[in-house]
């Protein structure tokens, strides 16, 4: 079976420091420092590949080690890479983390910015069932207009929404000493030459993934864009969805929100999330689905924890409920630990999540 699901945008080295008291501001601040494989687009597709599903990853690095670690830790998640590789820097995020575990993020992110419709591959797009899209990749940078042009590609050809068996993904994973596309600036065919994949069509998820980005990027402006996108999933966090209608209440923002996606997800940390969908007979559906309760060390990658597993599960079951309960359940496990990937549910070297 060759589906995949894809994830296109940033892979980051993340310097985590947590600050043992406040922020000392011009002089020395005491804090527990380490560093870790990031990036929003590449924690998805790792934690897609921990979860046992065909995972793939686009994007692109700098001429520097960071890059190279990097590309090596996601071929050893399992991850298959279409990477290109460019004069400059790898991204860096530096995340400051404080003592009930919420983050700051001041980023870098180099290279990832510069991604070209010539760097994507498309028999892998052509093998896609779904592809993700963090909105980093839609803000600003050379890859915005990239992303732009393939999803009206993959926008362009007939929808169907239908349960996909996901079951044996983990028991086939590709050879990547074969199938791997980290290169240094080859160039694909563009779209107009791809024709035959046309009647083919995977989902669009994208997570708004910033407020600061979507304020910097006109709150009207990104719901035009998003209205013209019209994913099949649309995940969001509160501040997000709510700066996207600044000028409404939460519920009548969830209710706003409706316009944009078939299913709308909003992630509320502790207090679990929402989820907003129209059914099959295009009745609206409006749910909560609470958290467990555990004790938050570091919340860095729950998003992308719950957004990978949420797509993994509905690809396989076609559930909204049973999907975003699933997605809870990882989330929780994310942020009971330190770092955006930490390894949980290890068995024979697999990461085991029923």
């Amino acid at each position: 079976m060759n589906n995949y699901i894809v994830s296109i945008g940033d892979v980051a080295l993340d310097i985590f420091s947590k600050i043992k008291g406040g922020l000392c501001y011009a002089t020395d601040t005491s804090a527990i420092t380490s560093i870790h494989p990031g990036g929003s687009a590449a924690n998805f597709a790792t934690w897609i590949s921990r979860i046992g599903a065909k995972s793939a990853f686009i994007g692109r690095v700098g001429n520097d080690f960071i890059g190279d670690y990097l590309m090596k830790d996601l071929k050893d998640e399992g991850v298959l890479l279409n990477v290109s590789k460019g004069s400059g820097y790898t991204a860096i995020i530096i995340a400051l983390i404080d003592k009930s575990g919420e983050r700051t993020m001041i980023t870098h992110r180099g290279e990832s910015v510069n991604l070209s419709l010539e760097d994507v591959d498309f028999n892998l797009i052509s093998k896609a069932n779904l592809v993700f899209i963090p909105a980093y990749s839609l803000f600003t940078g050379k890859i915005s207009k990239t992303v732009l042009e393939l999803l009206s590609f993959v926008k362009g050809r007939s929808k169907i929404i239908s349960k996909i068996d996901l079951h044996n993904f983990k028991d086939d994973l590709p050879n990547f000493k074969k199938s791997n596309f980290y290169k240094e600036g080859s160039h694909r065919e563009i779209l107009d030459n791809h024709k035959e994949y046309k009647n083919k069509s995977p989902l669009i998820a994208i997570d708004l993934s910033s407020y600061g980005g979507i304020k910097k990027y006109g709150p009207k402006k990104f719901e035009n864009l998003l209205n013209s996108i019209r994913p099949d999933i649309l995940f969001c966090n509160k501040d997000e969805l709510m700066t996207l209608y600044p000028k409404v209440n939460f519920n009548e923002a969830i209710t706003e929100s409706k316009n944009l996606s078939l299913i709308i997800i909003v992630k509320l940390g502790k207090e679990g999330c929402i989820v907003n969908y129209l059914d099959e007979n295009a009745k609206e559906n409006v749910f909560r689905v609470k958290a467990e309760k555990v004790k938050v060390v570091d919340t860095t990658g729950a998003g992308d924890a719950f957004d990978a597993s949420f797509c993994y599960k509905y690809l396989k079951c076609g559930d909204v409920k049973k999907s975003a309960m699933f997605a809870n359940s990882l989330a929780s496990l994310v942020i009971a630990e330190y770092g955006a990937r930490p390894k949980i549910g290890v068995k024979k070297n697999r990461y085991t999540i029923s």
